[in-house]
């Protein structure tokens, strides 16, 4: 394509014209929209259950004692810090505000992989 600005076209592959802020305001608000659903995951009640242990009893969890096949067995909790942002998320508001926010950490991705594209294309 050419790079005259003459061209109709030029302004069109622009993102910071109106009709490119435009799409990509359409596009955000059509990611959060579809970021609105349930939250399915069977791992969801394992961290929220986890994550509630740790704060009653003030400590990490080093054995399981959660999973049928291999309680009792040596574990280590990686996912303690998420574990327990999820858990005060819901602590706070319940399921719905757990799924806006995740619906808006979705949003939040979306938006920094097209700040990411722009930095990437020189535009």
């Amino acid at each position: 394509m050419d790079s005259n600005p003459q061209n109709p076209l030029h302004k069109l592959s622009n993102p910071f014209t109106s009709i490119g802020l435009l799409s990509v305001v359409f596009l955000l608000v059509m990611v959060f929209i579809m970021g609105l659903i349930k939250i399915y995951s069977p791992d969801l009640g394992f961290h929220l259950k986890s994550a509630k242990w740790m704060l009653e009893n003030k400590r990490f969890i080093y054995t399981d004692s959660f999973s049928y096949g291999s309680e009792g067995r040596e574990y280590f909790n990686l996912q303690w810090l998420f574990q327990l942002f999820i858990y005060s998320i819901y602590n706070y508001g319940g399921e719905m505000v757990l799924v806006l926010a995740n619906a808006l950490l979705i949003n939040f991705s979306v938006f920094l992989l097209w700040v990411r594209f722009l930095k990437t294309t020189g535009l």
